[in-house]
């Protein structure tokens, strides 16, 4: 009998690869989706960290008090560097700089509670009357946050899990 050179692949090695790839595969793409979500975030934190110090330089150079305004018009969120005269009263008067335009993405979410302070022509930041703290913060879908906190001379930055509170 005559002895028949076979040569491929049998079913049973094919179906141990596949399983191998698809086990591969089902721990890859949840991680990759994961660190896109995170290089977002840092992408728009580091925009959003020179928008802010830009604002303080811009007080100092103009000579003018400068506000920062959050407003949301038609499915789109920015925040608004605004001049400001001596007849303001709010941090959204004023004569707009500069603006910003926010990530409307369902999984991020933008919260600027308390922004309604000012960076006078020292560079200083003053927060209105009887509040005591100002913040921006963003999270992505309630699993991590970078929050910018605007301080008397500084800006100070935390990371962390979870949400913004």
């Amino acid at each position: 009998m005559k002895k028949i050179n076979q040569s491929g692949f049998s079913l049973i090695e094919l179906v141990v690869v596949s399983s191998l790839l698809l086990a591969v595969a089902a721990i890859a793409f949840p991680m990759a989706g994961t660190q896109y979500e995170r290089t977002q975030m840092t992408k728009f934190g580091s925009q959003l960290e020179y928008f802010l110090k830009q604002a303080r330089m811009t007080a100092m150079e103009k000579g003018k008090n400068v506000s920062l305004c959050h407003q949301s018009t038609a499915n789109r969120e920015f925040l608004a560097m605004q001049l400001q005269d001596s007849t303001a009263t709010t941090a959204c008067d004023g004569v707009r700089y500069k603006t910003m335009e926010l990530p409307y993405q369902e999984q991020m979410r933008f919260d600027s509670t308390a922004l309604n302070g000012y960076y006078d022509p020292r560079g200083k930041y003053q927060y209105a009357t009887g509040q005591s703290s100002a913040s921006i913060c963003i999270d992505v879908q309630q699993r991590s946050f970078i929050r910018f906190s605007l301080r008397a001379f500084g800006l100070e930055q935390s990371r962390g899990k979870g949400t913004c509170s």
